[in-house]
């Protein structure tokens, strides 16, 4: 707790909880700086501004009626100007907040020189001019802020990203305001420069907006470096390679032999054409995460069947490679024959497996024990050869900071690679989607052997500051809709390394490969395909973690003897569990009561009575729960 913050605290309930919850939500006195303290700053402000209608942002109305009011900023007191103001107040309770001393112990509600020296302070942390203490609305909108000007070393900043982020205050306050200069790289920071990137292209103040969009791509042909000769670009550059994780001189205003060889690698890194200068492709990489969309590129993945329809669409933007998922249900997950389909097109695919995974809540050891067994059934299912060398890509599908990727990530993949290798016998590999840092953390563990990175996420942390793991296969970058005569679709463009390779025709087989592994099913899982089955035969074993089961099963049988019917029979070992009768062509749906943790399989018999058996087709899928 800190008795300057707890000060600023009870202050702000003694002077403004008068005019009511609605202007004025009271802040928690505990002596903790954080966005109830900052917010109730924010409010008394508002309300010292004359604004009615408070809100928990600094936004347009309070800039414009902070610029009416003092139009050059907030000036020390002299020492002969005895009059108190509640603004003062706020700006000292401010500096609290941030660290800075006020040279009082209380808040006096004067701006005098001690709280004046304090401003000075956060001037020079921020890297501006600190020759007065004048509170500009800039100033004004830090210090009512959770932003910090010291490099914050517990937390990963470094003193490298802090002076380039005082030099970017410094250089352009007018286009970024005070961002933070706590040496992480951040989406803030990002943001700033881009609105930089704006700002070397000639774009206005106001139509820096921070957002890379068209105009801004298509501007980028003036200032390729080193072609352009604009030092300024070529600073900017040194700044996001830096950013980036890349060592360079970032005080340098020359191009030199460093400069193009951390280039080259950078594009090396992430596949990209290496020309050894900062091309449109490369400034978009260095500062999005993404990159270009619109570059060309090898794989692509979707979570739709590429039928042979779809297929002409592969072919025309030249995706060799295409990833698709191994379940999720009837709308996600890979169709049966889609990948014999794929492969006999002469492309390959490579497999996805993600049940959920969009929240930390998911990734537990049960789930992961789960997903190794469900992945390799899945994928044998589809006829997807094991001990192949193959790579499966378990998803994480958010951005996990990082105590939960060490609580909760890592331990999920340490279950998955413990399965796959002492129950599954290595089955297939395990490959990591996720951020950059997620994938790199998982696999530097040991528990990934390849990533899929998530770098069309731009706004994630942990794709901001981070390279891409020198291990990546995939690297997803760019999603757009498909409208043709097979309606609307998605899919993502996929950049391809070469690090591990995809399925290729000879590790595909015909036929499912249901025999090496029990198939389990676990609660709330999304209704999945278990088998087809020809003839009077038992399916594949399965075990259900639940005590009811739902299946869909459809039959279809010879009628040149008559008409026939379908007998499937549950089997619980040798005895029969339950028993339905199927007409031909129909449909069935069936909720079922079970033994939890039971091993289970189907038993099919066609057949016409007063004839005998006769051939038939059964395909039956199977959940834990009835989805609606």
């Amino acid at each position: 707790m800190d008795t300057m913050v707890e000060k600023t605290q009870k202050w702000l309930n003694a002077n403004y909880a008068q005019y009511g919850t609605d202007r004025f939500p009271e802040v928690v006195e505990d002596g903790e700086t954080g966005w109830g303290t900052i917010n109730g700053l924010i409010r008394a402000l508002q309300i010292e501004l004359g604004i009615q209608e408070t809100a928990d942002n600094f936004g347009a109305g309070t800039i414009a009626r902070f610029n009416q009011q003092y139009p050059n900023g907030i000036s020390e007191q002299t020492d002969s100007d005895k009059s108190e103001s509640n603004v003062y107040g706020i700006i000292q309770g401010g500096l609290w907040c941030k660290g800075y001393s006020t040279g009082s112990s209380e808040i006096t509600k004067h701006f005098y020189s001690g709280t004046g020296s304090g401003i000075k302070s956060l001037k020079t942390d921020a890297g501006v001019s600190a020759s007065n203490s004048t509170v500009t609305l800039n100033v004004m909108k830090a210090l009512l802020s959770m932003d910090q000007f010291v490099t914050l070393v517990d937390y990963g900043g470094t003193e490298t990203i802090t002076k380039i982020q005082r030099t970017l205050n410094s250089k352009y306050e007018s286009y970024i305001g005070l961002s933070p200069c706590d040496g992480l790289y951040e989406r803030q920071m990002n943001e700033s420069m881009i609105k930089v990137l704006q700002a070397i292209e000639g774009y206005s103040v106001e139509d820096a907006t921070g957002n890379f969009g068209d105009g801004t791509k298509a501007n980028l042909v003036n200032i390729l470096v080193p072609g352009s000769g604009d030092s300024e670009a070529l600073l900017l550059a040194r700044y996001a390679l830096c950013c980036n994780g890349y060592t360079v001189n970032y005080t340098s205003t020359s191009w030199d032999s460093e400069m193009a060889s951390q280039v080259t690698a950078f594009q090396s890194d992430l596949a990209l054409p290496q020309t050894g200068t900062v091309d449109v492709n490369t400034w978009m990489s260095l500062l999005l995460s993404k990159g270009n969309p619109d570059r060309s590129c090898d794989a692509c993945d979707t979570r739709f069947e590429i039928t042979d329809y779809r297929m002409q669409h592969l072919n025309a933007k030249g995706y060799s490679i295409v990833g698709r998922y191994l379940t999720g249900g009837d709308f996600k997950e890979l169709r049966k024959g889609e990948a014999q389909r794929i492969i006999a097109a002469g492309k390959k695919l490579f497999p996805i497996f993600q049940e959920s995974g969009s929240d930390s809540e998911y990734f537990n050891t049960a789930n992961a024990a789960y997903d190794a067994e469900s992945a390799v059934a899945a994928a044998m299912n589809y006829g997807i050869k094991s001990h192949q060398g193959i790579v499966i890509y378990f998803a994480v599908d958010f951005d996990a900071q990082d105590t939960t990727i060490e609580s909760v990530i890592q331990p999920y993949f340490h279950t998955l690679q413990d399965v796959m290798k002492n129950k599954l016998n290595n089955a297939f590999k395990i490959g990591v989607y996720g951020t950059r840092n997620v994938c790199e953390r998982v696999i530097n563990i040991g528990y990934a052997d390849t990533a899929f990175v998530s770098d069309m996420s731009t706004g994630y942390s942990g794709n901001m500051g981070y390279k891409i793991p020198s291990e990546w296969t995939f690297d997803q970058f760019s999603e757009y809709t498909v409208d043709d005569d097979s309606g609307e679709w998605g899919m993502d463009k996929v950049a391809f390394s070469g690090y591990a390779q995809p399925i290729s025709g000879d590790q595909i087989s015909d036929t499912p490969l249901v025999t090496y592994c029990v198939q389990t099913i676990c609660d709330n899982r999304q209704n999945m395909y278990l088998e087809d089955i020809s003839g009077v035969s038992n399916g594949r074993d399965f075990r259900v973690l639940s005590n009811e089961i739902y299946l869909t099963i459809s039959y279809s049988g010879d009628t040149a003897h008559g008409t026939p019917h379908g007998v499937v029979r549950l089997m619980d070992t040798s005895e029969s569990l339950y028993i339905s009768d199927i007409g031909n062509g129909q449909t069935n749906s069936y909720t079922i009561p079970i033994a939890y943790a039971n091993t289970m399989h189907l038993n099919y018999t066609s057949k016409v009575d007063g004839y005998g058996l006769v051939d038939d087709s059964f395909t039956t899928y199977l959940t834990s729960k009835l989805y609606v």
